[in-house]
């Protein structure tokens, strides 16, 4: 659930955070 609403911030934030994004959208691919 904590992961889910990290997700939905990050979705969220600005196109300046996209780098972050894309990092933290890899790791969830480990998680799946």
């Amino acid at each position: 659930e904590a992961l889910n609403k990290a997700l939905y911030d990050i979705n969220h934030r600005p196109r300046k955070c996209l780098a972050y994004r894309t990092a933290c959208e890899a790791l969830v691919d480990e998680y799946e």
